[in-house]
């Protein structure tokens, strides 16, 4: 008989096993989003400079990945009242954009 040597084990990420187990996990991107959006919040807008920066991304496809994420699994790790906050955020520079494409 050979000694045939297996493999060392390896770890699965954890989105993996949740995904096979099919229970929904938070994507760390998702969370990085919401927590970029969390941070300039109190603000009423994102500098685009920091958004190409931080996820090179534009403003508008920033605020659809947003959107996206808050219809996710991580809105169940908000709070309802910051979660209803980001979502008029997200409405507020949909409303935005839409109102600066008009005017071109």
């Amino acid at each position: 008989m050979r000694n045939v040597q297996r493999p060392a084990t390896t770890r699965r990420p954890i989105n993996h096993l949740g995904r096979r187990r099919g229970i929904a996990t938070v994507c760390r991107e998702e969370s990085a989003l919401v927590e970029f959006a969390l941070t300039w919040l109190p603000f009423g807008t994102i500098a685009n400079e920091h958004l190409w920066v931080e996820f090179g991304m534009t403003p508008s496809r920033y605020v659809d990945r947003l959107a996206e994420a808050l219809e996710g699994p991580v809105r169940r790790t908000l709070h309802p009242e910051t979660l209803q906050e980001l979502k008029r955020f997200v409405s507020h520079q949909m409303i935005e954009r839409r109102r600066r494409n008009h005017q071109d």
